[in-house]
């Protein structure tokens, strides 16, 4: 299994959870789409939150390549929100809005050099999530 096979089933993840479906089912359906060991990985996840186990307990079924979706779900159960980067496609309509909300929490806002599509959310994950992960270990 790849680097890139993981930041690929991340990403479509990731916009599950944001479309409003709960982890396992975004799981689920990601699974579904999947192929080789993204899809045993997955299923064994996923199959462990249905039996009640702990994220944490869940992601070790699955393989190291997936310690990062591990980390972020751990933190997310205890603290009842996940690490953030705030990324945003520098040609966005809505930069601005995006520019001020980062100044306002705080926080460094990284623009990428495309819009609000798979290929900026897939240049997000590195160096962005990279990072963000390598402080959190």
């Amino acid at each position: 299994m790849s680097t890139d096979e993981v930041a690929d089933a991340l990403v479509l993840i990731s916009l599950a959870l944001r479309a409003g479906l709960p982890l396992t089912e975004a799981l689920h359906h990601v699974r579904a789409e999947a192929t080789g060991r993204v899809c045993a990985d997955l299923g064994a996840v996923a199959a462990a939150l249905r039996w009640g186990r702990p994220a944490q307990e869940a992601w070790s079924f699955a393989g190291p390549g997936w310690r990062a979706a591990a980390m972020a779900t751990h933190m997310s159960e205890h603290t009842g929100a996940a690490p953030a980067v705030l990324t945003c496609g520098a040609g966005e309509e809505n930069i601005e809005n995006n520019r001020e909300m980062a100044a306002a929490l705080g926080e460094h806002l990284h623009e990428l050099g495309d819009l609000h599509n798979y290929t900026a959310w897939r240049d997000a994950l590195d160096p962005h999530l990279t990072n963000l992960l390598a402080a959190l270990w």
